[in-house]
């Protein structure tokens, strides 16, 4: 994972509810004293945290899956907030 990579936020455990499934880009990554890579990522469309909108985050690297060039974007599953099954390439984001 490197800055500039577009990612998708997989983990199913305690913030799965606002943000799995949601696409951020990668502004920051750097390892803690025991190895444990972090990333700061910047949500391409805000999510709605509690009572308020998550522009940025901070999480573990292995949160996300990083999009390789050639995959194509998900369509978000408004209902549930979630990816859904369908997807298609996004100009406005460099993969």
């Amino acid at each position: 994972m490197k800055v500039g990579d577009v990612v998708m936020f997989i983990d199913e455990g305690r913030y799965a509810k606002w943000f799995y499934g949601q696409l951020a880009i990668v502004e920051s990554a750097n390892c803690t004293i025991d190895d444990k890579l972090y990333c700061r990522v910047r949500w391409v469309q805000p999510v709605k945290y509690f009572e308020s909108n998550a522009f940025v985050s901070d999480f573990a690297a292995d949160k996300f899956e990083v999009f390789g060039e050639g995959q194509s974007l998900p369509i978000p599953n408004k209902a549930s907030n979630q990816a859904g099954q369908e997807a298609i390439p996004n100009p406005e984001i460099p993969l």
